[in-house]
């Protein structure tokens, strides 16, 4: 009960917030939006980087069995 009404709060304060906004009248030159955009980007792609690299221990790391991968059978 507590959960819902302290979200009930957020989702009142934001919406005010939100709704109470003036206009700012600012400018955004192309650069920005380029800077912003490579930002994005790079950062979609040292992710799927990341997960490439740490793919095997991720996959061992949620698998079931208990055997470390690419263990020897002797």
């Amino acid at each position: 009960m507590q959960k819902i009404f302290s979200l009930a709060v957020f989702v009142a304060v934001f919406s005010a917030m939100l709704f109470s906004a003036s206009p700012a009248f600012a400018y955004l030159e192309p650069g920005t939006t380029a800077m912003l955009t490579q930002a994005i980007i790079g950062g979609i792609i040292g992710g799927l980087i990341g997960i490439k690299v740490y793919w095997k221990k991720v996959k061992s790391f949620f698998s079931s069995s208990k055997t470390k991968p690419n263990a020897k059978t002797d």
